[in-house]
């Protein structure tokens, strides 16, 4: 996990769904990981392996192969940023201490406690507050 609290394969997702979110049509219309990933300017075997997890959730419904394709299930409004996350990460994980792990909780905290804590409760209030239709197309 990185320093914004998700690594990249979530980031990945984060983005698959960003694509099929601002181009959300009530699932008329169904994007291929190829098409995703030249979209998002990421390597399409990750996108292909993201899709294919996100296709065994409630978020996202995919057709495998050639002539397959993904949607979003749901509104955009009614996914957040966390739910995507917690498919691919362990979120709820208290922050890493410098000075190795537990190292607050059996001592004084370190110096930068504090500030560790509150970035990685910003960073759960904004996964937990952004939805993906909160997002605009920048593909148009």
């Amino acid at each position: 996990m990185n320093t914004l609290g998700y690594g990249k394969v979530a980031q990945a997702a984060i983005s698959a769904l960003s694509h099929l979110a601002v181009n959300f049509d009530g699932g008329k219309t169904s994007f291929n990981a190829a098409e995703i990933a030249e979209a998002r300017n990421l390597p399409r075997p990750l996108i292909a392996k993201v899709l294919t997890q996100l296709g065994q959730t409630e978020f996202v419904s995919g057709i495998a192969g050639r002539n397959g394709g993904y949607t979003l299930v749901r509104e955009p409004e009614l996914v957040t940023f966390y739910e995507v996350v917690v498919l691919f990460e362990r979120v709820g994980e208290k922050p890493f201490c410098p000075f190795g792990p537990g190292w607050c909780a059996r001592k004084t905290p370190c110096a930068v406690h504090d500030q560790i804590e509150e970035l990685h409760q910003s960073v759960h209030r904004f996964l937990k507050g952004t939805n993906f239709g909160s997002l605009e197309n920048p593909d148009v």
